[in-house]
């Protein structure tokens, strides 16, 4: 009992990996252990940590340097603490705010542990007022076997200054792979600030001069996209955790995570099992867009060659139906919300009435939040069962239209019938179709009477239209980025590419073929195809026999740039 309390709370002196394997299994991330944190950095160390100013892009983490601090919790003292500002674009916050903070106990004393660990970071929480986020997206990703640290909470003073609640984490360290690993003699790549595996990634240990297991992983990335194939990947990658680690990512939502935004990750090259291994970091904005697509497609270069291929789609969808059945529904998820934010409730307190209100407010928005992300997915899921495949230069027909009021649209034996009048300048016909990714033709044979259509409006007169209620932004390329979201419903959902043919007709006209151009560029999504007339008056009439959908290639424009 002695040697447990030596090694789990107060300095040491010995060899660290000694006691690293000694150390007893922290308790710090049990729910309502809130541990009062009290920093004292001399005034030389405040002054070098005022000079820090992150940069977008990290371009200066070499400035982010250790300062040593004194650390106080219950009756423990802890000293020659290495203590560095944290944080990137949305959560830093200078020393003199509200920072947050990155403690390694080992680093200038040998031995040195708190609550058995080596490192820890204090995270302000700036991006997640429910204090909740990280600690249950990370239960999440463990509970699929995909590898992260742990999450907990601590009140933080730093030189007497109240601080108030920080959301703790457990460092990114050799103590922590040799939790989920026997090896952990393998790089550990940062990613940094949203750098893809093919940019220049910061060694955390390892060999910092022989990166070429990345190498190797950036090249069977190509490969495996190129082929469409996760052959090129397996003898590098470990697959199957890799899939696990992105259906995780589309289910919660992680916009800022690899698979959607390449950043947020670390990546391990277990020697054991030969293969590289991403893990999450960063899980504080989540459920962000309850109608995200099911699967994204992923800016990351691994994640874009995954789904690039029939068989990872195929095994993305089975571990989603896995997961959905097994766990991932709104009852459990805010129940377990619910239970963390009573979990800190009494620290709060202890800051005040309005600080609970304000987290209960974020806790229950949140609640929102997971339910409306459920539900989207259960409906997606539903539909992609009815995935439609079309091989390239193939084509099918489109039938069983339904009309604006949701009735099928047929009115005559053979005809699609839209009137437009001033008091209704839109009627349309409209069918959902769930489609992988490819550029499409949607074709059809037409004719007009009378048409009126205002001068100047491109979409005016009778012609298709395909639009995605997945796609955020405007132009072809899907930005997920949440900021650079539009606000014109109508226009971001178009498909229509450059140079793409997008055919109307008006004034009065015999039957005549017209086509339009759309290009899908998410590996699945459901897409709205509409027969429509935008007119001040006048009549269409769409040939339902002749509609067909046209699948010209994989994609007509050049991969979406990361």
């Amino acid at each position: 009992m002695l040697l447990w309390v030596i090694l789990g709370t107060s300095a040491c002196s010995g060899d660290s990996g000694k006691a690293n394997k000694s150390s007893p299994v922290s308790d710090l991330f049990k729910d309502g252990n809130v541990p009062t944190i009290k920093i004292e950095i001399p005034r030389a160390g405040i002054e070098t940590l005022r000079k820090y100013r992150w940069r977008r892009g990290g371009g200066n983490e070499q400035e982010r340097v250790d300062v040593s601090a004194t650390v106080k919790e219950a009756a423990q003292t802890y000293t020659n603490v290495a203590v560095h500002l944290k944080g990137a674009a949305g959560s830093f916050r200078p020393v003199d705010q509200n920072p947050g903070l990155t403690l390694k106990f080992d680093k200038w004393a040998d031995g040195q542990r708190f609550h058995g660990l080596q490192k820890l970071s204090l995270a302000n929480a700036l991006q997640d007022p429910t204090f909740v986020s990280d600690k249950l997206c990370r239960e999440l990703y463990l509970k699929v076997g995909v590898p992260a640290p742990r999450a907990g909470h601590a009140r933080v003073y730093l030189n007497g200054r109240d601080l108030g609640l920080h959301v703790l984490t457990e460092g990114w360290n050799k103590q922590f792979l040799h939790r989920h690993f026997e090896n952990t003699k393998g790089n550990l790549y940062d990613c940094s600030f949203a750098h893809d595996i093919n940019s220049e990634l910061e060694v955390n240990s390892g060999d910092k001069e022989d990166k070429s297991d990345l190498v190797a992983l950036v090249d069977a990335a190509k490969e495996a996209a190129k082929r469409k194939k996760l052959d090129p990947l397996t003898p590098v990658l470990d697959v199957d955790r890799f899939l696990r680690l992105l259906v995780m990512d589309g289910l919660l939502w992680n916009w800022d995570g690899y698979a959607i935004g390449h950043n947020n990750y670390r990546v391990f090259h277990d020697l054991d099992s030969d293969k590289m291994i991403f893990m999450p970091h960063g899980l504080d904005q989540m459920f962000w867009r309850a109608d995200g697509p099911i699967m994204p497609e992923g800016k990351g270069l691994v994640a874009h060659a995954v789904l690039a291929s029939p068989e990872g789609r195929k095994r993305y969808l089975e571990y989603t139906r896995k997961f959905m059945a097994d766990f991932f529904n709104s009852t459990a998820l805010t129940d377990r919300v619910r239970e963390i934010s009573a979990s800190i409730e009494p620290a709060l307190s202890d800051i005040g009435h309005s600080a609970v209100e304000r987290q209960h407010e974020a806790a229950e928005q949140f609640c929102r939040m997971i339910i409306l992300r459920v539900a989207s997915l259960r409906s997606q899921l539903a539909g992609s069962s009815n995935l439609l495949t079309v091989a390239i230069g193939q084509s099918v027909p489109l039938t069983n239209w339904l009309g604006d009021s949701g009735a099928p649209s047929v009115k005559a034996p053979a005809t699609l019938h839209l009137v437009a009048s001033p008091d209704k300048a839109l009627d349309f016909a409209q069918k959902t179709v769930w489609l992988e990714a490819g550029y499409y033709t949607v074709e059809g044979r037409v004719k007009t009477k009378g048409v009126k259509t205002q001068s100047g409006d491109e979409s005016a007169g009778a012609g298709f239209r395909v639009i995605s209620q997945r796609k955020p932004s405007l132009g072809v390329q899907w930005d997920w980025f949440p900021y650079r979201e539009s606000r014109d419903y109508d226009k971001r959902a178009e498909m229509i590419p450059p140079g793409g043919r997008n055919d109307r007709l008006a004034a009065t006209s015999e039957w005549t073929p017209i086509s339009y151009d759309f290009d899908l560029r998410q590996p699945m999504a459901d897409v709205h195809v509409f027969c429509e007339l935008r007119a001040e008056k006048g009549e269409a009439w769409f040939d339902p026999a002749s509609i067909r959908l046209v699948r010209r290639a994989s994609s007509k424009l050049p991969a979406q740039k990361n």
